[in-house]
């Protein structure tokens, strides 16, 4: 029962840090107890660790607007732009992409005054995001 209560609070510890992971090896320490305490690195620590399609920048618009997006390992995205009715107005990007953020531009000098949407497709996953054209 020792050791798993000592486990407990040393996990505890460590999730909160260098300082609390030093106070859960003073309390092994005490208890004549020798536990390891492992330490979580990232495998690249560059990469985003989730998939996120991020707002337009600039919102509203007029002309051009972009679009950044994250991806948490290689994979193939698609972004889509559709008007309010749904229909698809332009792809902005089609292929393969690897870990890390990107920048799509989106040219809407063809497109009427609006709200449009962005839908980005990466895997199994999806998202969307909104975009005011402003003429």
């Amino acid at each position: 029962m020792l050791v798993f209560a000592t486990t407990l609070v040393v996990t505890l510890f460590s999730s909160l840090g260098e300082h609390w992971r030093e106070l859960g090896r003073r309390f092994t320490t005490y208890l004549n107890v020798p536990i390891l305490i492992p330490r979580v690195v990232a495998a690249n620590p560059g990469a985003p660790s989730e998939y996120a399609l991020l707002d337009a920048y600039p919102n509203p618009f007029n002309a051009t607007s972009n679009i950044r997006f994250r991806v948490a390992q290689s994979t193939f995205v698609s972004i889509n732009v559709n008007d309010v009715l749904g229909r698809e107005v332009q792809t902005l990007m089609r292929g393969d992409r690897g870990p890390g953020e990107h920048l799509v531009q989106w040219n809407a000098s063809g497109q009427s005054s609006g709200v449009y949407f962005m839908r980005m497709t990466a895997g199994q996953y999806s998202f969307v995001t909104k975009a005011n054209l402003v003429k």
